[in-house]
């Protein structure tokens, strides 16, 4: 498989994995090198040419059939915009970076009951620039976003708000089914770039995700990543609260909660961090396994976790939704030292992560096929992402600023936003599980948790939690 993946980084040429796991000589490699492989990858000629979608992709395309005016789930950038812009420059600089990446002109059709992603030469993004009657930026956003169809390029917008005050800001927005997080981020710091005059080079395009993806399918690792996530999914009983079921039109609607942390819990999250040798990703997954287990009264947790899927240098920079989610259990005893706890559950957190390639969607089938409710594994959500504070369009500051948002599908999901300055807190859950005011005490009751692990003795069992006064309890 590494072979494979050398072979596309420095030829330019994509191995099959008939030839991969075949009887495979250097004779035969060099023929196949020269002919150009299987089919060989950013030619101008693959334009218009139709790839079949991803399974994640195909799910995505469906619900927004089923859904065409609800703009969830789509990728977001806001910026606060200190001084002036060209936006003519900006918007070529855009227009450059879409020229650069086949899936910013990529849409999707079906076709004989499957979805395939075309790509178009050329496609235009005029920004869009918007006078706003009130200074209630969070209001004029959710007024603003739109969901996309799905067979019209480019699919993503750029909108130059001015609010009531004269503040103004720049919103990026792109649906899931062609970005990640890693996506949107990848664009905005080419756009400044090319902004800047800087002249981008060629990328590798989606296309070779999907190849490479190919290649890891036909190979052992994905058979021990199968067997891994098969073990995990049968140590787990499954969450024995039901979710609320909520009409269909109200399926997307969210509550949310964003605020950044204190300076004195941001810095003892950054001490612990240093000081155990552990990544801050890992406290922020532990601190919610804990919130889970006193809000909703389950030992046996399980908290979806999205991985950026980019482990080739080759994949760095390519556009297109590559991440993958991979499911984290924990199991809480509360008789159980929290020093033990905490050791297992890095550890199991580590080994996970050695399996986070294989596909979300074998996840959940394999964990359906044996009558177990999906609900009954996907019901928490936690997301961190690594951010810059702050980016310069020449003498401009374009300064991160994170709106609410209005729509959400989970019972509760988190996003940690770590800027290397500050960490922002997205606390969100679909409207039928959590009113807005029992979401406000599931942050509060979060942080505290969070101060409590990173900040005391924690020679001492888990019971230690119920130091909490908890406002909120669904037991």
């Amino acid at each position: 498989m590494k072979l494979g993946y050398k072979v596309s980084d420095y030829f330019n040429v994509e191995l099959a994995p008939s030839d991969l796991f075949g009887e495979l000589n250097l004779g035969t490699l060099k023929k196949i090198i020269a002919n150009g492989g299987k089919q060989k990858i950013n030619t101008d000629n693959d334009f218009g040419v139709s790839i079949e979608a991803t399974v994640a992709q195909r799910n995505l395309f469906i619900q927004n059939k089923l859904n065409p005016k609800i703009p969830f789930p789509h990728s977001y950038l806001t910026f606060q915009v200190n001084g002036n812009l060209d936006l003519q420059c900006l918007e070529d600089a855009l227009g450059e970076v879409i020229d650069t990446h086949e899936g910013l002109r990529t849409r999707f059709q079906m076709e004989k009951g499957k979805v395939f992603l075309k790509t178009v030469i050329k496609e235009n993004c005029p920004i869009i620039e918007v006078s706003c009657e009130t200074d209630d930026l969070n209001s004029e956003l959710h007024k603003l976003s739109k969901s996309f169809d799905y067979s019209k390029v480019p699919l993503i917008r750029l909108t130059f708000i001015r609010l009531s005050n004269n503040k103004k800001y720049l919103h990026f927005e792109m649906p899931h089914i062609i970005s990640d997080g890693e996506s949107l981020k990848i664009i905005v710091q080419q756009v400044i770039r090319v902004y800047g005059g800087y002249k981008l080079s060629v990328q590798k395009q989606f296309r070779t995700f999907l190849k490479l993806a190919e290649i890891y399918r036909g190979s052992n690792q994905y058979k021990l990543d199968e067997e891994f996530w098969i073990m995990q999914l049968k140590k787990f009983d499954g969450f024995q609260r039901e979710s609320i079921k909520a009409k269909s039109e109200d399926r997307f609607r969210g509550t949310h909660v964003v605020l950044n942390l204190k300076s004195s819990l941001a810095e003892s999250v950054i001490n612990f961090s240093e000081a155990n040798k552990i990544s801050k990703y890992k406290i922020f997954t532990l601190s919610l396994a804990i919130l889970i287990n006193r809000v909703y009264g389950e030992s046996s947790v399980a908290i979806m976790s999205p991985v950026s899927n980019r482990f080739e240098r080759s994949m760095a920079d390519v556009v297109g939704l590559l991440s993958n989610v991979i499911p984290l259990f924990f199991n809480i005893n509360p008789d159980q030292n929290i020093k033990c706890w905490i050791k297992d559950s890095f550890l199991h957190i580590d080994r996970s992560l050695k399996h986070q390639k294989y596909p979300f969607e074998n996840i959940i089938k394999a964990w359906t096929s044996s009558d177990n409710k999906l609900d009954s594994l996907m019901k928490f959500f936690l997301g961190y992402h690594i951010h810059d504070e702050k980016y310069l369009l020449e003498k401009t500051e374009l300064i991160l600023h994170q709106p609410v948002r209005y729509y959400e599908d989970m019972p509760l999901s988190l996003a940690i936003t770590d800027t290397g300055e500050r960490f922002i807190l997205r606390v969100s859950s679909n409207r039928h599980s959590l009113s807005s005011d029992q979401l406000n005490n599931v942050a509060q009751e979060y942080l505290s948790i969070l101060g409590l692990i990173t900040g005391r003795d924690l020679d001492l069992n888990l019971k230690m939690f119920d130091l909490i006064s908890s406002d909120i309890s669904l037991v």
